[in-house]
C-alpha cells in the first residue's frame, strides 16, 4: 500500500485518474448524487435545528421529495447522526416509500440504458 492510501485500497491519485476515466454522463450523475444528498442531509440537519429552537420547520413533503429525486442516503444519515424522524411513522412509511421508488427509477435506468 503507499503512502497516503484509503483503507479501502485505493489512493487519491488512482481514485483521480478513474474519475478522469469516466464517461461525461456518468461525472454528471456522480455530481448530482453527491450534490442532492448533500442538499438533503442540509435540509434534515436545518429541519433538526428548527425542531429544537423553534421557528419555521421543512416540511415533511420536501424531505420525501428530495429522497425521491435521489437524496435517500443524505437523508438516511441525517436521521442517524441528527437522530431526527428515525421514530415518527407517519414520517418514515413515505420516507421509504420514496426512496423504493427513487431505487426502483435508477435500478430501471441502468437496465435501460446500460
Amino acid at each position: 500500500m503507499s503512502y497516503g492510501s484509503a483503507p479501502g485500497g485505493i489512493d487519491a491519485a488512482r481514485g483521480l485518474s478513474y474519475l478522469t476515466l469516466m464517461e461525461p454522463e456518468l461525472k454528471l450523475l456522480l455530481l448530482y448524487a453527491a450534490g442532492i444528498n448533500l442538499v438533503t442531509f442540509v435540509f434534515f440537519g436545518f429541519d433538526k435545528h428548527r425542531a429544537v429552537s423553534g421557528g419555521w420547520r421543512t416540511p415533511e413533503k420536501t424531505l420525501w421529495l428530495l429522497a425521491l429525486v435521489g437524496g435517500f442516503l443524505g437523508g438516511f444519515a441525517a436521521m442517524r447522526l441528527f437522530k431526527h424522524k428515525r421514530r415518527k411513522r407517519a414520517f418514515m412509511v413515505p420516507y421509504w416509500i420514496a426512496t423504493l421508488a427513487s431505487v426502483g427509477l435508477i435500478v430501471w435506468g441502468i437496465v435501460t440504458f446500460a
